[in-house]
């Protein structure tokens, strides 16, 4: 289970960076603009200052793009990882995480009760926080 809590980190920084990325467009829109320096950032402050702040934000989307990459490629990894796993509680978790499905769709999927799924998971996060707890 530790592995598929550990994947829904990896998609949530992958969510995180690609939000960073667009408030870096937006920055750069404001001093770069449509055209070069015609911003609103260059308008206000001088090219001077336009020039420095692009170059960071260049900076900046470069290193966000390169994080980006190595979650990417983490995240593929991960998710190859989980689909190979095997046994009830994990066919349940990762449909339920992977697939986000909810306890009757797993259960319909699998061929097995609510309950039965819902008891399961329960148990499943049970351990999981014992675990946690004991560590």
């Amino acid at each position: 289970m530790e592995v598929i809590d550990c994947y829904k980190d990896v998609v949530r920084k992958i969510d995180i960076l690609e939000r960073e990325l667009e408030i870096i467009e937006v920055e750069m829109t404001f001093w770069f603009g449509k055209l070069a320096f015609g911003g609103r950032g260059s308008a206000k402050f001088g090219m001077l200052a336009a020039m420095d702040n692009t170059q960071d934000i260049y900076n900046k989307k470069y290193d966000v793009l390169k994080l980006l990459e190595f979650y990417k490629e983490m995240e593929e990894e991960m998710r190859l990882s989980i689909e190979g796993l095997e046994g009830v509680q994990y066919k349940i978790a990762r449909l339920r995480v992977l697939e986000g499905m909810t306890y009757q769709e797993i259960a319909d999927e699998l061929g097995l009760t609510h309950g039965y799924v819902r008891q399961v998971s329960s148990k499943t996060n049970k351990k999981r926080t014992d675990i946690l707890k004991n560590a």
